[in-house]
C-alpha cells in the first residue's frame, strides 16, 4: 500500500432504474496491479483470463459461474440483449457478483459478464460490453 493508504481509483455506475449498469472498475496505482484471473474453486482451479466477451453469447452457448452462495454452476444462454442476459441454472445468495464465464482447454477462460441475480430458475448477468461501455473503459 502507497504511503497515503490509496491503491488505486474507482469508477461506479450505480443502477437508477431503467437498463441501468450495477457495476464498477478499479484501476490500480502507484506500483500496485491484480492478476488477470477468475478462482473459481469449485471448478479446481484459478482461470487466467484469456478474452472478455464483446459480442452477444448466441443462445445455447455453454457457460458457468464459482459463487461464493453455492457449488460451481452451469447452464446455456437462453437469452442475451445489450445489457442483460441470463443463463438456465439458478443463483443463491452470495453468487451475485461471480464472473460468467467459459472455461478453455488451455485453462484458461473467457468472461461473459457478471453475475447480478436470479429469477424463475434463470441467472441473470450484465455483459462484458455492456459494462465496458457504460464505464467508459478502453481496453
Amino acid at each position: 500500500m502507497s504511503s497515503s493508504g490509496i491503491i488505486g481509483v474507482t469508477k461506479v455506475k450505480g443502477p437508477t432504474g431503467g437498463a441501468d449498469c450495477d457495476c464498477a472498475f478499479i484501476k490500480f496505482t502507484g506500483g500496485h496491479w491484480m492478476n488477470d484471473e477468475i478462482w473459481a474453486p469449485d471448478f479446481g482451479s484459478t482461470y487466467p483470463v484469456q478474452t472478455r466477451n464483446t459480442a452477444a453469447a448466441p443462445l445455447g452457448t455453454i457457460l458457468s459461474f464459482d459463487g461464493i452462495g453455492s457449488t460451481g454452476k452451469i447452464g446455456s444462454v437462453v437469452y442475451e440483449s445489450y445489457h442483460s442476459g441470463a443463463i438456465n441454472v439458478a443463483a443463491v445468495g452470495g453468487d451475485s457478483g461471480s464472473a460468467i464465464m467459459k472455461p478453455q482447454a488451455n485453462g484458461k477462460t473467457d468472461v461473459y459478464g457478471i453475475a447480478k441475480g436470479t429469477h424463475g430458475g434463470n441467472t441473470y448477468y450484465e455483459p462484458y460490453d455492456w459494462i465496458k461501455a457504460k464505464l467508459g473503459l478502453t481496453w
